[in-house]
């Protein structure tokens, strides 16, 4: 069979499919099941992540309005509003990287939907990489504010380790998703991808 008439034969295969996810195919671009079930897994994981922290930051946003209005000191009010925008800040980092999702219309080649994937990815895993600046940094000015409305008390020290040890665990299992999940997908993809220019 010609390179032509396999890659015709290819791209039907390919938009007869119901998601992305599921357009990976096996053969005869020798991509490995562990692939597709990476890819299966990461856009479960990503959903799943999305909807729970947007879904967090959605019912945070009414709690810290009434605090804001409420609680009389004005530090525990102004904390309230810096997590107000913290809370808005998670949703428009989290959509914004997700509306770069590569459309699942292939109308080109298999080869530029998987680099277009692969950009994908690699803002995903920039998020996880950096969630200490986006996501862990810019809630401690609220959380600090809100706090010291109230005043320093000897539960004051519980309460800061108690965000810490919450801030490093969250940062660690960020970084482990990075190491364990999306380091190898790029690579696959990668590989991937230079099977399917080779093929050209």
């Amino acid at each position: 069979m010609n390179h032509k008439m396999e890659d015709e034969n290819l791209k039907k295969i390919w938009q007869s499919k119901n998601s992305p996810i599921e357009k990976i195919i096996i053969h005869p671009l020798n991509l490995t099941a562990t692939m597709d079930t990476q890819l299966q897994k990461f856009e479960k994981d990503i959903k799943k992540r999305n909807r729970r922290e947007i879904g967090i930051a959605m019912v945070l946003i009414p709690i810290f309005a009434y605090y804001a209005y409420t609680i009389p000191p004005i530090l525990s009010k102004i904390g309230s509003v810096l997590l107000i925008l913290y809370a808005l800040l998670v949703i428009y980092q989290l959509n914004k990287v997700s509306k770069n999702k590569p459309n699942s219309d292939v109308s080109s080649s298999i080869k530029a939907y998987l680099i277009s994937y692969k950009s994908y990815i690699t803002q995903e895993r920039l998020l996880l990489e950096n969630v200490l600046y986006w996501y862990l940094l810019p809630a401690i000015p609220g959380l600090v504010l809100l706090k010291a409305g109230f005043g320093f008390s000897s539960g004051s020290l519980l309460y800061g380790l108690g965000v810490c040890a919450l801030f490093i665990g969250v940062y660690l299992l960020n970084q482990k998703a990075v190491r364990d999940q999306f380091d190898p997908l790029l690579v696959d993809i990668s590989e991937a991808i230079r099977q399917l220019e080779e093929e050209g």
